[in-house]
């Protein structure tokens, strides 16, 4: 899978509006928690569209909405 890009800023205000912790998504995901911080503070991986589609199915909402107005344009 390739890397689209950084992470979008949706998945961190998604878990603090639902009151989740990055803990929660990286035992619904399956995505090593350590590989989601890295994610999630911009450092050396970056979100495949493979991990995207996991969250958006952990988070119940549809990818597009993981993607903030700013990264798609």
């Amino acid at each position: 899978m390739g890397n689209p890009g950084p992470p979008p800023a949706g998945i961190a205000a998604l878990l603090r509006t639902r009151k989740l912790t990055w803990t929660w998504l990286s035992e619904a995901t399956g995505i090593e928690y350590k590989r989601l911080l890295r994610v999630a503070k911009h450092r050396t991986q970056k979100l495949s569209l493979y991990d995207a589609a996991l969250i958006a199915d952990a988070l119940q909402v549809d990818i597009t909405v993981l993607v903030s107005e700013k990264e798609a344009a």
